[in-house]
């Protein structure tokens, strides 16, 4: 529980993310795991078949809306990695070179600060953190 007017912040893992995260670094060719993507997509929802926890992913939007319904006022979102993160994983994956540091890392960091205000690039990174109060 926070005092009237404190500072809360919650974390969810953008809807996405399981499209997104097969593409840079585990691959989305079998037809189980694209049937398990466009579930997720439509549902939200996981069930944990493929070594992750049973989760619900989220948009931006319904996270909003959920914080709003608990008495939230103005929630501010961010994509936590910005729409960049696909691109340096599916590299450092790849090639197994660590990009932090480089141009193209610093390029990601700099494209996530420009997404902040636009909801459909918040839903672009892997997760999403909510900040309402002072």
């Amino acid at each position: 529980m926070a005092r009237p007017g404190g500072l809360i912040a919650a974390a969810a893992i953008s809807r996405y993310s399981p499209l997104l995260d097969y593409i840079a670094a585990t691959g989305i060719t079998e037809s189980a795991i694209q049937d398990g993507v466009r579930d997720t997509l439509v549902q939200g929802r996981y069930a944990g078949q493929r070594g992750f926890t049973v989760a619900y992913f989220q948009t931006s939007t319904e996270l909003r809306a959920e914080l709003t319904e608990a008495g939230l006022t103005d929630p501010r979102l961010y994509g936590i990695e910005g729409p960049g993160w696909v691109a340096v994983k599916a590299i450092e994956k790849y090639t197994s070179a660590n990009l932090i540091g480089t141009d193209m890392y610093e390029a990601a960091l700099a494209a996530a600060r420009i997404a902040e205000p636009h909801a459909a690039l918040t839903d672009a990174s892997a997760h999403i953190l909510a900040i309402t109060g002072p």
